[in-house]
């Protein structure tokens, strides 16, 4: 049944990081969508396949959207995290947006037990994979994302969050696994705005006007 996948998704084992403590892990080799599901009802969907995308055939989470805006896939945690460091970890292959679609920019978002962002990842059809953090969904103000120099977006990134509430900074590094060239964000962590927890991830696709600004 439902709940017995969703344990045993959570017992299965987090490759070890030297410092942490692994709580929730999946490679999506089982193929279910890891307890994602639609926020809002909404042509945006998933799936997991082990299709070749630039020579990665393992089990991959994927979504995507027909002509529609800002749309998001929700993992809910069973038990939020709430640690002075906690980090996330996982690979990204960003992807342009397909030329038919409306939907012209994607974010990864790692939301608090309010359902504000700590940290969202960007991915804009015309500049650099970014980041920002502490942020409501900006309209029209992007005045808060930092962007890396990376600028391939068929590509896979590793792509590792760190939020460190004792030294107050949230940094994030993105890594091209083919080049191994690497980057990091940082961001002053602000308590006040947020409530300290990782309890949600939004993969969310986006809509941009003809000026770039995300709607």
């Amino acid at each position: 049944n439902t709940l017995k996948q969703a344990m045993d998704n959570l017992s299965r084992s987090a490759p070890p990081i030297e410092g942490y403590k692994g709580i929730y892990y999946t490679d999506f080799e089982d193929g279910s969508l890891w307890g994602f599901d639609r926020t809002e009802p909404g042509h945006i969907f998933a799936q997991v396949d082990n299709v070749d995308i630039a020579g990665n055939t393992a089990q991959k989470f994927q979504i995507y959207a027909n002509n529609v805006i800002n749309l998001a896939m929700r993992k809910t945690l069973p038990k939020p995290v709430d640690n002075d460091k906690m980090m996330a970890v996982f690979d990204w292959y960003p992807a342009p947006p397909r030329n038919n679609s409306s939907a012209k920019s994607a974010e990864l978002r790692l939301l608090d037990g309010n359902g504000n962002i700590l940290v969202a990842l960007t991915n804009r059809h015309n500049t650099n994979l970014g980041a920002y953090a502490q942020l409501h969904r900006p309209k029209n103000n992007y005045t808060g994302v930092k962007n890396t120099t990376f600028s391939d977006k068929l590509a896979w990134y590793t792509v590792t969050v760190v939020v460190d509430k004792k030294v107050k900074k949230i940094t994030v590094t993105y890594k091209n696994k083919a080049t191994g060239a690497e980057q990091t964000l940082e961001f002053v962590y602000d308590p006040a705005k947020n409530d300290g927890k990782i309890a949600f991830i939004d993969a969310v696709i986006l809509s941009e006007d003809s000026t770039g600004q995300v709607m």
